[in-house]
């Protein structure tokens, strides 16, 4: 599929962002659209039309990255609006050896200051519900069934990580999500374009069918980049997507559905699947939660693997490998920790997924797949979140694992496969004059790109981060 499709996607998505910014508030009564991190609770969701809040912090502290210590010291400033908000925020850090080069090393580095920056109308009043952000990619899946896309992410490789666009529009019978994990619009591009080709009919079941497809490609593997056609890592050329997908809510209409689906992905120059399963879910349960228990089975020829495009695929795909050991220098005999797509044998798999959502307060998400073959290509997807009541204390915990044997060794010792997330951040009981009191904690499992890695190809060694900070936070 021709990258100026996807361009054209995003165009007119950004447009009709555009144009509901223009419209008049409409009351806050529906919740936020499931769709990429529009619902995230870690950043501002529903507010009145007169409710705006402003801050700035500042915080300093130890930054121990790899076997080095050095200083850090981070600001950030926030806006949240009634359907509009915004965070930016950078770090410095050095010591003795000067600088951390990383902070400061390249001009796309002004773009990586941006937290987010998001819009949402929630149709409640008339029209259509528009979502949209710009930031970081943090949890993307298309489709009930994640066929293609699931749980993918553009921070991966921390101090790599891209600032990309994700949207999602509603109106009558139609629906349409993207994402780009670039800015830059040279990365992994998707849509997906929903039908509900009967609604309107009598029969609840008939009205809630919807039919999907889904488009995936990298713009940047497909356009041979600035390493040239030669530099892959795996045997064959860019992958581009295809999903179709149907559900139908077999309870009718109401606060709770039950929703069996069926998908057929397809990946050009590799191979293909086919999956069904079931959601059961609530999407408002009154006005303060969200529920959904997922399950599937699933079916992959050669050079398949369901939810292909995930946390990983930044650092492992085509043109890049997860290296450990001799890969790391590119020895004779060297090893990877991931399987190319290409090597990937015919199998067949089981997901179970759950999620528990308290807007704004709290989340439990978590999902593993099952591989049922030869080779290790299980996985486990995790995410804590916790806010009190008061604002005083926050939680988040993210745990990302590939390359598992099976269900137990999700429970192993972490390995190079393996990206963890872990934030901590606490009030404290006094003031500093007008502003609060705050004591955080930011570590890192995750992954640094080896400079002139031979051959071209880009590989990525295992990362630690650890760093404390205390720091004060003003409110405007």
């Amino acid at each position: 599929m021709p990258p100026r499709f996807f361009v054209r996607l995003v165009a007119a998505l950004l447009g009709s962002g555009l144009l509901g910014l223009l419209g008049a508030c409409d009351p806050v009564a529906a919740q936020p659209v499931v769709f990429g991190s529009a619902d995230d609770p870690r950043e501002p969701g529903r507010r009145a039309p007169w409710e705006v809040e402003r801050h700035v912090s500042l915080r300093t502290g130890p930054s121990l990255i790899g076997p080095q210590w050095r200083s850090r010291l981070a600001g950030a400033a926030a806006y949240t609006g009634s359907r509009y908000a915004a965070r930016l925020k950078g770090t410095l850090r050095g010591g003795i050896y000067g600088a951390y080069e990383r902070d400061i090393d390249e001009t796309y580095d002004l773009a990586r200051l941006l937290d987010y920056a998001r819009y949402a109308r929630s149709g409640a009043g008339g029209g259509p519900a528009l979502y949209g952000r710009a930031g970081p990619i943090q949890q993307m899946t298309l489709g009930p069934a994640g066929h293609l896309v699931h749980f993918f992410r553009s921070n991966t490789a921390y101090d790599r990580r891209t600032v990309g666009l994700e949207g999602f529009a509603r109106a009558g019978r139609f629906s349409l999500g993207l994402f780009t994990d670039d800015v830059r619009l040279d990365g992994l591009t998707g849509a997906r374009l929903a039908v509900r080709p009967f609604a309107g009919a009598a029969r609840p079941a008939l009205a809630a069918t919807e039919v999907g497809v889904t488009a995936v490609t990298d713009l940047d593997l497909r356009s041979g980049g600035p390493l040239g056609n030669n530099a892959y890592a795996d045997s064959l050329a860019a992958p581009t997507a295809l999903a179709v997908d149907a559900r139908y809510d077999a309870l009718g209409p109401g606060g709770i559905s039950l929703a069996p689906f069926a998908s057929v992905a397809t990946l050009t120059h590799y191979g293909w699947g086919a999956g069904a399963g079931a959601v059961f879910a609530g999407d408002d349960l009154a006005g303060l939660a969200r529920f959904a228990v997922r399950g599937g089975f699933f079916y992959s020829g050669d050079a398949f693997t369901p939810g292909y495009f995930g946390p990983f695929y930044m650092v492992s795909n085509p043109r890049a490998r997860l290296a450990t050991g001799p890969a790391a220098s590119g020895a004779p005999g060297e090893r990877a920790t991931d399987v190319p797509l290409s090597a990937v044998g015919n199998s067949a798999g089981w997901r179970l997924g759950v999620r528990l959502l308290f807007f704004e307060r709290f989340e439990l998400r978590s999902s593993y797949y099952g591989h049922l073959g030869d080779q290790d290509l299980s996985r486990y997807h995790l995410r804590l979140f916790f806010r009190t009541s008061a604002a005083r204390a926050r939680l988040y915990v993210r745990l990302d694992r590939a390359g598992l044997d099976n269900v137990f060794s999700t429970f192993g010792a972490a390995d190079d496969q393996t990206a963890v997330t872990f934030n901590a951040d606490y009030r404290l009981p006094f003031r500093l004059g007008p502003a609060g009191v705050w004591v955080h904690l930011r570590t890192r499992y995750t992954f640094e790109r080896i400079a002139n890695a031979p051959g071209g190809v880009r590989r990525f060694l295992p990362e630690r981060h650890f760093e404390p900070s205390a720091g004060v936070r003003l409110q405007l």
